[in-house]
């Protein structure tokens, strides 16, 4: 909750560490870790792994990446507002290799990957559809020569989606998930990766939010990633193939129109017609 606070309200790091240290007051004892390091410690985190990227509230405008929130030294040059950071916020990238190559090393999903790849686990009925590995582009992109025709290849399915805490909440939460294609449906739900998070009054400028995961996943697939698997070392590239969001997020991620404005179907080019009152 307070870490939840913190990127709600953009406070810096001194100011939630004096609210752990005021919980623990509050408690007569240590509850809770009272320093920055402690903390990543007990979540299992990387100082490096979390990246915020600073942007302009009113027009957006991307300032940088840092490793850190604190915004006092900062002004946004096309708004030209000085000795005032109060309209700069963020949003959180976390490191999408740091966390697969994590994954990677969970014995279930090194016998997973073995199994798959290693023809241990063949299926007995070619046709049947039971992950999106037995789907059409899937087959096509594993012929040889394309992407997925070298073992330990991986791809993955990503989604992002806006939520709220309540109805009367303004506060707009936007997480960026990854799964993993190959691994089993329960190994794949167990093993979600979060690449990015939006906690912002207004929804995700797509075209700031999106860049940092976009050019993670560029490193990733065309470059690949080495990672041990058992006494071995692999070099694995991974790989997007799809994108699982509603109407509402699809259509800001495509930058077009609402589902229901003129021309805002995104699937054909029909300008749509308004029947009792709805598109």
């Amino acid at each position: 909750m307070t870490l939840l606070l913190g990127a709600q309200q953009s406070l810096p790091w001194t100011t939630i560490i004096a609210i752990l240290s005021l919980i623990n007051t509050l408690f007569g004892h240590k509850v809770v870790p009272e320093s920055k390091y402690q903390l990543f410690k007990l979540l299992q985190l990387d100082d490096k792994m979390i990246c915020y990227h600073m942007f302009c509230k009113d027009c957006s405008l991307y300032i940088g990446a840092q490793n850190n929130s604190n915004s006092e030294d900062l002004t946004c040059p096309n708004c030209g507002i000085e000795d005032n950071s109060s309209n700069i916020s963020f949003f959180l990238t976390l490191d999408m290799e740091t966390q697969l190559k994590t994954i990677l090393q969970d014995s279930q999903v090194q016998e997973a990957l073995i199994d798959r790849f290693e023809g241990k686990n063949q299926k007995r009925d070619f046709h049947e559809i039971e992950n999106i590995t037995d789907g059409r582009i899937y087959k096509k992109l594993s012929i040889a020569n394309n992407p997925l025709s070298e073992n330990f290849n991986l791809t993955y399915t990503f989604n992002t989606d806006g939520c709220q805490a309540s109805k009367s909440c303004k506060i707009s939460t936007w997480p960026i998930y990854i799964i993993i294609n190959e691994l089993p449906p329960k190994l794949q739900t167990k093993h979600m990766i979060m690449c990015g998070l939006w906690i912002h009054e207004k929804e995700p400028n797509m075209q700031i939010f999106l860049k940092p995961f976009v050019d993670q996943g560029n490193k990733l697939s065309e470059k690949g990633f080495d990672w041990k698997l058992r006494d071995r070392m692999i070099v694995s590239k991974f790989i997007p193939i799809c994108a699982v969001v509603d109407s509402v997020a699809r259509c800001k991620l495509l930058n077009m129109k609402k589902f229901n404005g003129s021309y805002g179907c995104t699937f054909c080019e029909h300008p749509a017609e308004t029947v009792e009152g709805y598109k």
